[in-house]
């Protein structure tokens, strides 16, 4: 996938992996219903990683910032995440980038 931010866990077949990745800037302080992971990316939370607690998502499971999300999908729907991942990172940085050089 190609993303430093999404850690590949398991490939269970040609077009099916598990990874996990930390949760978008978008997603946080929302509930896993109301992003609506699973029609709108076509892809299953299986666990949600905070701080030392692995936490059995359910639709009213609310993100925080700093959660991993343990996702399973299509490659395809996976590589579209990992670029709306990706932006977040960047954008984070250069905004560090940029603090840090005044």
């Amino acid at each position: 996938l190609s993303n430093p931010s999404m850690n590949e866990i398991m490939q269970l077949t040609d077009t099916l992996k598990i990874v996990e990745i930390p949760t978008p800037d978008a997603w946080q302080d929302k509930t896993i219903g109301d992003i609506n992971i699973r029609k709108k990316y076509k892809m299953s939370v299986i666990f949600v990683k905070r701080e030392n607690e692995v936490i059995d998502p359910e639709p009213e499971t609310e993100l925080k910032k700093g959660d991993t999300l343990v996702v399973a999908g299509n490659v395809n729907k996976l590589k579209t995440l990992s670029n709306k991942t990706s932006e977040v990172i960047d954008v984070n940085q250069s905004l560090k980038d940029a603090l840090e050089s005044e």
